[in-house]
């Protein structure tokens, strides 16, 4: 049987597709590979796809999503590649310079060649082209609720890059900053964590304070219930979790820390401190390790408190790190994004124990 010659084409390109993404140093999530929107009825102005209503934007989708929302573009618009395909400059700002003029290359050999092998060459086109765009399998950010006592209790979860359900894995407690809503649970997840714990095999889980009461307040008597329904879902290693957050999810993490101490392996504050301490309070966590990060040029100048407790935790034989951030603010640079290594290389120094 003779292989369609449209067919061999795709196949060959597809290869070429892959060689040329083989220089990428990572994937970003949400780049915009389709992200310019083509019209209801197919029109490849870019005025115009603008301006309708009825555009499709393939930008943040799955691959599943955006292929079936291209390929209804496409049959609406007569079997032809939407033309825009072509630009991917979202792609090209991810790529080496060598790897983005071959894709284009490479893209462009598949738009001629669309033109002449009709509809059907042209779905193929385009889910090749969001699977590229899709990179490395990304593990999914679960959305989830737990009825905890009389309390709903609305957290997210991230699960390593081919999370195995029947392994054991680290697991982190993040509490979010200011008034701790799921909002800032998601920016303490996107700055801080994700990508790191996907890359190392973390599990993170990230509530929202319960009906707006803080996690240092009235919030925190949803643990140690909350600990134990996470434990029962998920594998993790020693039935101990590290507990982090910066600001008031900072504090939070000191004050869940000290009312649960059998439950955490560390806990981590950028910036952040016991509030309201007592001896008994610091007790509780002087045999976990302790993370205390604070910019040099924080405007709440919280930097006495933690010094204090750092120095008092210490003379209990504690680990406890204290450590100023040189020219930051309140809302620290340094630990964020790729900088975030560094709250993860504590969580993996607490592998050779917590006590000096």
């Amino acid at each position: 049987m003779t292989k369609s010659p449209c067919l061999s084409f795709v196949t060959a390109q597809w290869v070429n597709l892959i060689r040329a993404s083989q220089s990428r140093r990572g994937w970003a999530a949400g780049h915009t590979l389709l992200g310019e929107p083509l019209d209801g009825a197919g029109n490849r102005g870019f005025g115009n796809r603008l301006q309708r209503r009825r555009s499709v934007t393939c930008a943040g989708l799955g691959p599943a999503l955006a292929v079936s929302r291209l390929s209804r573009a496409t049959r609406r618009s007569q079997g032809s590649l939407p033309q825009h395909v072509s630009r991917c400059h979202g792609t090209y700002a991810a790529l080496g310079v060598r790897a983005a003029l071959s894709l284009r290359v490479t893209i462009r050999a598949m738009m001629m060649k669309a033109s002449t092998c009709g509809p059907t060459l042209s779905v193929l086109v385009v889910a090749s082209l969001i699977a590229l765009a899709a990179g490395p399998a990304r593990a999914d950010v679960l959305e989830k609720s737990k009825k905890v006592g009389r309390v709903t209790v609305q957290y997210k979860v991230v699960l390593p890059s081919g999370y195995d359900p029947a392994k054991a894995y680290p697991g982190i407690i993040a509490l979010g900053g200011g008034p701790q809503t799921m909002n800032t649970v998601d920016g303490v997840l996107n700055r801080n964590l994700r990508a790191e714990a996907e890359k190392r095999g973390y599990i993170v889980i990230a509530p929202a304070a319960p009906e707006g009461q803080l996690f240092f307040e009235d919030g925190a008597r949803i643990f140690p219930e909350f600990l134990k329904m996470i434990l029962a879902d998920y594998k993790i290693q020693d039935g101990k979790f590290h507990i982090v957050g910066p600001s008031n999810g900072g504090i939070a993490a000191f004050h869940v820390a000290a009312a649960n101490p059998q439950y955490f392996v560390s806990v981590t504050a950028f910036p952040g401190y016991m509030w309201q301490p007592t001896p008994a309070k610091l007790q509780a966590i002087s045999k976990m390790c302790v993370f205390m990060y604070v910019g040099e040029n924080d405007e709440y100048r919280w930097h006495d408190e933690m010094k204090e407790e750092a120095e008092f935790l210490r003379s209990k034989g504690t680990k406890a790190h204290y450590t100023v951030e040189k020219g930051q603010p309140h809302r620290l640079e340094t630990l964020a994004g790729a900088n975030a290594t560094r709250l993860f290389d504590g969580f993996e120094e607490t592998k050779k124990g917590c006590s000096s």
